[in-house]
């Protein structure tokens, strides 16, 4: 059964309502131009949730919170992999994490990146029932519906009430005061003022504090309205940091999305790029005993299918370009300026999309 619409015709609560009530199990996805979440559910209760923002990511609030590195999560990843035991036995047997902590930190978590949608006035939903999807998350879950709810209503009406505007996840910021001049100044604003000093953006500061996401962002609207802040809107990169664009690349290649990873890795600036070079390497290698390339079918562009919608970025493009219908992935290689792996996860990930189909040919097509 499925059930999807547009948030404007029904709203967050309903859909909530309609889910815990039916007791359902199933897939929540919510979407709209700059994020995705998908949240799960087992019986009516909400088991999870993923986001397409890197900020959100739940192993990034491990990083942020103890003194585990990437590589550490990537083993208990593949720990968890290997032996399908829950994550949260595996970081309390080998990390020492108590997981009494490791819930209340991810029910804290969850409900920011739960009740956020409530504020959405655009978007569309899509629910899907069946089984719910094994997560690669902390802690297990298992929260009320009719709380959330009413979390999200209170969030929602503080909103409204805030002082200054509620700044969006990419919102970038500047110095103009010092807050100890025009606003109450403690080690959190001062914290806060130099993350975003740097050149974070709003989002990225989220997962460097203890206090929930809602309180953080409020927290920069009132700075802004006190004038201790404003906006900028330059071309500056923001800054790298190496851990968590390393711990992205592994979320990434763990759930099978090596395209994104390997993305990631490319689009880094030159001093990431050399650091993450043995990450690269091993990412390939995984791509080819993963993603077998597919020798007998030849890749072809579905019709129909608009790609400028997909908003692919420019290596994706330049592949799907050279798919003719006639050459197969060895032929395609052979033209493209990167390694054939890569040419195979692009070609998957085209596939991922819906815009590439592989047609069966009794004669592969050699390149000339």
């Amino acid at each position: 059964m499925a059930l999807q619409g547009s948030l404007d015709t029904m709203a967050l609560p309903e859909i909530l309502q309609f889910v815990g009530l039916g007791q359902k199990t199933g897939q929540l996805v919510l979407s709209r131009p700059d994020c995705e979440k998908r949240i799960v559910f087992e019986d009516g209760f909400v088991v999870g949730c993923l986001s397409s923002r890197p900020a959100e990511c739940s192993l990034r609030h491990l990083l942020f919170r103890s003194s585990l590195t990437p590589r550490h999560l990537e083993a208990y990843l593949a720990d968890q992999q290997r032996t399908s035991r829950p994550l949260h036995e595996i970081l309390s047997a080998r990390a020492g994490a108590s997981e009494d902590q490791l819930r209340q930190l991810m029910a804290h978590k969850v409900e920011d990146w739960l009740c956020e949608p409530f504020q959405w006035t655009e978007g569309d939903f899509d629910f899907v029932a069946g089984e719910a999807p094994g997560l690669a998350q902390p802690a297990p879950l298992r929260l009320d519906w009719q709380n959330l709810v009413m979390e999200g209503a209170r969030r929602c009406d503080e909103a409204n009430h805030c002082a200054g505007d509620f700044p969006a996840y990419d919102t970038r910021f500047e110095l103009i005061a010092d807050p100890a001049q025009g606003a109450p100044a403690h080690q959190g604003d001062r914290r806060l003022v130099e993350l975003l000093q740097a050149g974070h953006a709003a989002g990225d500061c989220l997962p460097r504090f203890n206090s929930s996401d809602f309180a953080i962002l409020t927290r920069i609207a009132q700075l802004e309205a006190q004038g201790a802040l404003r906006r900028r809107d330059d071309d500056r990169p923001p800054p790298v940091d190496v851990d968590e664009l390393e711990l992205d690349v592994i979320v990434h290649a763990h759930a099978g999305r090596y395209w994104p990873a390997l993305a990631l890795i490319e689009e880094a600036p030159a001093e990431a790029q050399q650091r993450l070079g043995p990450r690269r390497n091993a990412l390939l290698a995984r791509i080819h005993d993963d993603l077998p390339p597919p020798r007998d079918c030849i890749p072809e562009l579905l019709a129909g299918r608009a790609m400028s919608a997909q908003n692919l970025d420019a290596r994706l493009a330049f592949i799907a370009s050279r798919l003719n219908g006639t050459w197969n992935l060895e032929a395609i290689a052979q033209v493209c300026p990167f390694d054939a792996p890569v040419v195979n996860a692009a070609v998957h990930e085209l596939r991922r999309l819906g815009l590439v189909a592989l047609a069966p040919s009794n004669a592969i097509a050699a390149f000339r």
